[in-house]
């Protein structure tokens, strides 16, 4: 497949993406932070296979949006690892959908890992992938780890 035949491929797999690619980067752009519209393509292919190995369905965009309204403003996030940052989180985001069986809606999972990815986890997207279904459902409800608290202080 050539690249224009490609392009064509991903225009009609996701139509959404020029309107998708501005709307991240006005929202992001404030913070240094920008995805090339190539980047959002291979997001969207990540999303996709997220969603395959996560057992899950979405219907309409995905979670990418809400990751950069949640992320952009993380002192953790850098332009030279923003793309790749939003791929993992991707696929966390749909793990963490999962370990909570669907009790929290994405806002709340998105504000929860934000808060966790900036606070405590201080930008490791293997720490947020790490943590268990106990401590991912605590974290959405009060943005603590149960019996870590001591730790902090």
């Amino acid at each position: 497949m050539d690249r224009m035949e490609w392009n064509l491929f991903l225009d009609c797999l996701f139509p959404w993406g020029e309107t998708m690619l501005s709307r991240c980067n006005q929202r992001s752009e404030p913070f240094g932070l920008a995805l090339s519209r190539r980047e959002l393509e291979d997001l969207a292919i990540q999303g996709q296979q997220a969603l395959l190995d996560t057992g899950r369905m979405e219907f309409g965009a995905g979670c990418l949006e809400g990751l950069v309204a949640a992320f952009c403003a993380s002192p953790y996030l850098y332009q030279a690892d923003y793309a790749a940052a939003l791929g993992e989180l991707q696929e966390i985001f749909y793990h963490w959908k999962n370990a909570c069986r669907d009790r929290a809606g994405d806002q709340e999972i998105l504000s929860a890992m934000a808060a966790a990815y900036d606070w405590i986890a201080h930008g490791s997207t293997d720490y947020l992938a790490g943590l268990d279904g106990e401590e991912i459902w605590s974290l959405i409800q009060t943005e603590e780890l149960p019996g870590r608290e001591e730790a902090d202080e």
